[in-house]
Order: structure tokens, then sequence, then C-alpha cells
């Protein structure tokens, strides 16, 4: 596994200043927790290596959606849903290496875009699909 030297994990580190010294700006625009091997207890390993396999189970499922449109092409907005769930693999891919506000505002906005597409494809190409 690769390391970040150390003057580089350093100064990461130095980015993200102490919870109870932050000020409003700094808690939206700042990052929350940034990835360092060189410091990472287990609790930060298990917590990137989750992220990175919830990453991979959207992936599945972009894949899933686009084999599915590929049989029946029901709607082109199947690839959008697809797309959706990649962005949102991206989402949880970036989450492993850094936690911050807008990461997930982004987050937010693309969970509420991918389940109203879910609900809208279900809904008008899919009625007899027992899924919600």
């Amino acid at each position: 596994m690769h390391t970040l030297p150390l003057s580089i994990a350093v100064t990461l580190r130095s980015r993200v200043p102490d919870l109870a010294t932050r000020d409003l700006r700094s808690w939206l625009l700042d990052p929350w927790w940034i990835w360092d091997a060189a410091t990472a207890g287990p609790g930060d390993i298990a917590y990137r290596w989750f992220n990175l396999a919830e990453a991979g189970a959207w992936f599945v499922f972009a894949t899933l959606v686009l084999a599915r449109w590929s049989r029946n092409r029901r709607s082109g907005l199947e690839i959008a849903y697809a797309l959706a769930f990649i962005a949102f693999g991206l989402t949880d891919v970036r989450e492993s290496w850094e936690q911050s506000a807008p990461l997930f505002a982004v987050k937010g906005g693309v969970l509420a875009f991918l389940l109203t597409l879910r609900w809208f494809l279900h809904r008008r190409h899919y009625p007899e699909s027992r899924l919600l």
C-alpha cells in the first residue's frame, strides 16, 4: 500500500483544525476528516474500506440497471439512473479519502436524484416490479 510522504501527511493533517476551534465557515467548507495512512487507527481503516465496498455495490447496481436497459430499452432515463448510481459510488470513493459538508451536500443531491428516477421508472415503465 502506498503511503504519503511525511511532509504531505503533516500538511493534510494541519488542514483539519480541532473540532472545538472551528467557526461556521470552517464547518461548512473545510474537511472534517482526511485519510492519513500514517496515523490511521482501526476505525479509520474500517471506515475507509466500508466506503470503498459501498462504492463497489453502487457500481454493481449501475451495471444491473444498464443490463436491464439493454434487454428492455423501455426508457432512456435508465441510462441517467445508471449514471446516478455511478455518481453516488464516486461520492463514496471520495468519502473514503475525506469527509466534508460539500461532499455530503453532493451525496444528498445525487441520492435525491437517484430516488426520484427510481420512483419514476418503476412507476411508469416497470409497474410489475415487486420492488418499491
